[in-house]
């Protein structure tokens, strides 16, 4: 991602707490879904992202018309980790 960015341009990684053991690393399996914010923000200041910054949202509750409405009362927590391509 920091290859084909422009200067100054910013990466957004989002994500949830619902995922699929089979299509995850086994780390993820073993990390608390706040563990995987840090993770997430690791991987991108390694990469050489700079002015890194995450976000969380949860216990919004979930829209009746939701597919899930009847499965928990609250949505999906989201997770957002971003950082910029730094100015050369």
């Amino acid at each position: 991602m920091l290859r084909v960015l422009r200067p100054g341009g910013v990466f957004v990684m989002t994500f949830s707490n619902r995922w699929f053991p089979t299509k995850a690393i086994q780390l993820w399996s073993e990390l608390h879904e706040f563990e995987r914010v840090g993770m997430i923000t690791q991987c991108l200041q390694h990469a050489g992202f700079s002015g890194l910054q995450t976000f969380s949202s949860r216990g919004w509750p979930r829209p009746k018309s939701d597919a899930h409405a009847g499965e928990t009362a609250l949505s999906d927590p989201v997770y957002a980790t971003w950082g910029y391509k730094p100015v050369e």
